[in-house]
């Protein structure tokens, strides 16, 4: 899992020097940056105190980024990155 989210990473990051730093604004960069370290873990379920299920990529932003769910949803993880 962890190579995984070390060569998307990586990928990404070589995409983003080959179309140019002005291409993508911070904001950008950040998401794509978050998007592609998340992507192995997108399906991955974590109980919460309450016994819920969660999301381990909302329960990254929400609890250990302190960045809301909200940033999860942006970057695309419960909507086009959790197809099969």
């Amino acid at each position: 899992m962890r190579q995984h989210c070390v060569a998307y990473l990586d990928c990404t990051w070589i995409l983003i020097q080959l179309v140019g730093h002005s291409t993508f604004n911070d904001e950008q960069r950040r998401l794509s940056v978050y998007a592609a370290m998340f992507l192995p873990l997108r399906k991955t379920m974590y109980k919460d105190r309450k016994a819920k299920d969660v999301l381990v990529v909302n329960y990254i932003f929400r609890d250990s980024l302190k960045q809301g769910v909200s940033n999860a949803e942006t970057v695309g993880l419960s909507l086009f990155l959790s197809t099969d």
